[in-house]
């Protein structure tokens, strides 16, 4: 027997069938339709088995109606929803309110969220297998909105070509700064526009990038990371003025690299912590002719330890040489 759907008219129901009857299979996708009369209708008609027995619920609730960047609208129901699910748990489920987080419009800051994921994460009243509610209401998030914000130019699009390639450190060769330089393979691990690659440690890659174009462009490059929802910075993304360091490509031809070469970038870095298997996540490149200030889009994440794609830190090595002067004397 599966959920009983004709009896789900909105996420509180699902929610309560879920919790109640968890090991039932769906029978059949829905979608849930908000009714709130419907609602308040079928919550009269629940009775709640003991909770003697049922896993403790802990929750984070977010709902945000104000926006004070990107442009977004102001919600009116964001809020309003977010505070009946707050109340539908504490009244009809029963949990207590200490097990509840709830942040609304100017409390739920990044910063505020984050902390609310670290403290389930540190919860030690938290056991294997308790249940976990993460309920946000508001505009799609952060990490989302950015990775998915696009502006349709083909020629852009398809244009400008990429190359991902592994890079070594010379033993032998310096640049004017000190550093070891770097030197690239040339075979493109990009296949079918995918980049599908096993990890291994201490190996370290770059990005060549080629312009084909009429227009000069200046680029930046950020990496989202789909499993820890971070996003990681691989070019200086604070652009001050138009007269401040970023990275230009050349019309018709002009090819610049991330991870070697003359900008300096460092090289990129892969590993996975002990555990996982498979991370996935984007590269995502933007192009304009004029600089642009990128530095409010990257964003850390709570889980420090699932970091997959990052810069390498270079170090200077020991180095050490001889001068060898020959030296002839004569007799006068």
């Amino acid at each position: 027997m599966g959920l009983t759907w004709n009896k789900i008219t909105s996420y509180v129901d699902l929610l309560w069938q879920i919790m109640n009857e968890p090991s039932l299979p769906a029978s059949r996708p829905s979608t849930p339709r908000h009714d709130e009369s419907r609602e308040q209708k079928v919550a009269s008609q629940v009775t709640l088995p003991a909770s003697s027995g049922r896993p403790p619920l802990f929750a984070l609730i977010i709902g945000i109606n104000n926006y004070e960047h990107y442009g977004l609208t102001k919600l009116y129901g964001a809020v309003p929803d977010a505070e009946a699910m707050r109340k539908y748990l504490v009244e009809d489920l029963k949990v207590p309110d200490s097990q509840i987080t709830l942040l609304c419009n100017r409390d739920a800051s990044r910063q505020a969220v984050i902390d609310g994921f670290i403290k389930l994460r540190d919860n030690k009243n938290i056991k294997k297998d308790d249940p976990i509610l993460i309920y946000y209401a508001g505009h799609g998030a952060h990490y989302t909105f950015h990775l998915n914000h696009t502006h349709a130019n083909n020629h852009i699009q398809n244009k400008i070509s990429f190359e991902f390639l592994r890079v070594w450190e010379s033993e032998t060769e310096f640049d004017e700064d000190g550093f070891a330089t770097i030197t690239p393979d040339t075979k493109n691990l990009i296949r079918g526009g995918m980049l599908d690659i096993v990890v291994e440690k201490d190996v370290m890659y770059g990005i060549k990038i080629k312009n084909d174009t009429p227009w000069n462009l200046h680029f930046q490059c950020l990496y989202f990371d789909n499993d820890d929802f971070s996003i990681t910075a691989l070019t200086d993304v604070k652009t001050t003025s138009r007269y401040a360091r970023d990275y230009t490509l050349a019309s018709t031809g002009g090819t610049a690299a991330i991870g070697y070469g003359s900008l300096g970038i460092p090289p990129i870095t892969c590993e996975l912590p002990d555990g996982v298997d498979v991370a996935a996540g984007f590269f995502k490149f933007w192009f304009s002719s004029e600089p642009v200030d990128l530095s409010h889009v990257p964003q850390t994440s709570p889980f420090d330890d699932l970091r997959h794609i990052q810069e390498k830190q270079r170090t200077m090595k020991p180095v050490w040489g001889t001068v060898l002067i020959p030296v002839i004397q004569r007799r006068s």
